[in-house]
């Protein structure tokens, strides 16, 4: 069935109806704090020898938690403290992406005072597949991703920090930390979103169509199929046809991640998670103007995954949201070359300072 749990497009169809677009905050001037800068930050120029002992074997000796999310999927997570915090950063991975992938980016948040919470969404990394042994990418409501959140939320992060607590979301993890902002507005002092995931690119399939397609293949009981060319997870992926990143070190990383780990890598999508994420992001491009929490988001100049129109639809109305704009770069701004991500997290940390500064 392909339908969210509590009619989530109506919800948010009736919402935007009629609702003058609220005044817009004063952006932050990411320009004015002359630290972080991009070499306070991991580079890829000697990542290659020291990514071992300093990044996968500090990752891997985190004690792992869990939970029981909705439907009882065990959803698991990791936390990694850094010494006398400003604040905490939930980081939220895009889809297939293993919380693991993110170790780099959690250490060097870690070294600019962040304590970082990574969790893997349902169906991804170390938490419990929707069909065990299978690389399907699956979910029956997208609205799941933010209940598994707020569960996090409220009996992990929240019990364990008094300081300002921060959202990071790429793609996926994007979508669903702003779903969660528009119901739960008052939690986070602060969000960053990254390349967010608030139209899905159908490809030559108009979305009327991709969405009548996918939503008559659910209704048809094949939901938990995988979608056309999409397939099980393909370790011969080439560095040449990635549309994602231009760092060969970090692609190559995240091969080796998965090959020594297989059980983190998750590879096509179900027609259930395209029908899902479509409805989802459709509704996203109308709760910009309800969702009041101060956003960073970064737009990439080379997208070749989601929509940056959406993303322009959501900035434009949300009262809170700054949009930084990255000629060049890749979808995975996180896991792009040094000159792109080094600088992205250098105005990730100004932001996060200074909301907590503000706080």
């Amino acid at each position: 069935m392909c339908l969210p749990r509590w009619a989530l497009p109506l919800v948010g169809v009736l919402l935007a109806a009629g609702c003058a677009l609220p005044d817009k905050l004063e952006p932050i001037d990411l320009e004015a704090a002359d630290s972080p800068v991009a070499a306070d930050f991991s580079s890829e120029i000697d990542l290659l020898e020291r990514f071992e002992a300093q990044v996968e074997q500090p990752w891997f000796a985190l004690e792992q938690g869990a939970f029981e999310g909705v439907d009882g999927i065990t959803i698991r997570y990791r936390v990694s403290p850094a010494n006398a915090p400003k604040g905490a950063v939930v980081l939220l991975g895009g889809r297939t992406e293993a919380a693991a992938k993110h170790a780099e980016n959690v250490f060097d948040l870690n070294a600019q005072g962040y304590t970082v919470y990574a969790m893997d969404h349902r169906g991804h990394g170390a938490s419990d597949r929707l069909f065990e042994g299978s690389d399907l990418c699956h979910v029956e409501y997208f609205q799941d991703y933010v209940e598994d959140l707020a569960t996090l939320m409220d009996g992990v992060v929240l019990p364990a920090q008094d300081g300002p607590v921060f959202v990071v979301g790429h793609s996926m993890g994007a979508s669903v930390a702003a779903l969660y902002l528009w119901q739960h507005p008052e939690v986070f002092d602060g969000a960053v979103f990254s390349s967010p995931m608030f139209g899905v690119d159908t490809g030559a399939f108009p979305l009327a169509v991709a969405q009548t397609l996918a939503t008559g293949v659910c209704s048809a009981s094949a939901g938990a199929a995988y979608t056309v060319g999409h397939g099980d997870y393909d370790p011969d992926h080439a560095f040449e046809d990635s549309q994602v990143t231009q760092s060969q070190v970090r692609f190559d990383l995240k091969k080796q991640l998965y090959e020594q780990y297989p059980e983190l890598r998750v590879g096509g999508a179900s027609w259930s998670w395209v029908c899902e994420s479509m409805w989802a992001a459709e509704v996203l491009q109308r709760l910009g103007r309800h969702t009041p929490t101060r956003t960073l988001m970064f737009q990439v100049g080379d997208e070749q995954i989601v929509l940056p129109e959406a993303q322009d639809a959501w900035c434009d109305d949300a009262p809170g949201c700054q949009k930084v704009f990255v000629d060049g770069a890749r979808h995975e701004i996180l896991s792009e070359a040094d000159a792109y991500r080094n600088r992205a997290l250098a105005l990730t940390v100004r932001y996060l300072d200074a909301l907590a500064e503000a706080r």
